[in-house]
């Protein structure tokens, strides 16, 4: 469960501390996650405890446990962003073959007697051991 989540069921529960504290977080994502408790409560204008109890509020054992589940919450997303970019770059690439012709470098390739494949970075290994799949 993500932390909106856990906020969005808690959030009726929540005292005015507790939301100027969820106020910050939502802004200030990346860095909460290395904050800490005094920091974060001085950043809030809110008091430590007032810290502790947002924390508990959400389910967790403390603070510490909240910056934890904050960063890792953090690094689903960038994953979650970065397979998106990679899915958007895949499909803007095959939508510029689909709007090419390229029948004349499919033939070439299919009445080619040798193809060289070359890799860069991180695909060079995997290329070496797999030439036998274009044959």
């Amino acid at each position: 469960m993500s932390v909106e989540e856990l906020v969005n069921k808690n959030y009726a529960r929540f005292s005015e501390s507790d939301r100027a504290v969820w106020r910050y977080i939502s802004e200030h994502r990346g860095e909460c996650g290395d904050l800490a408790i005094s920091a974060m409560a001085k950043k809030c204008c809110v008091s430590r405890t007032a810290v502790m109890r947002f924390a508990q509020k959400l389910g967790f054992h403390g603070f510490a446990e909240l910056k934890v589940y904050l960063k890792l919450d953090n690094q689903q997303t960038e994953v979650s962003d970065q397979i998106d970019q990679v899915c958007k770059t895949y499909r803007n690439v095959a939508e510029n073959i689909r709007q090419k012709n390229c029948d004349e470098i499919f033939a070439a390739i299919d009445h080619a007697q040798q193809i060289y494949i070359c890799g860069e970075g991180r695909c060079r290994p995997r290329l070496n051991g797999n030439s036998s799949v274009f044959l």
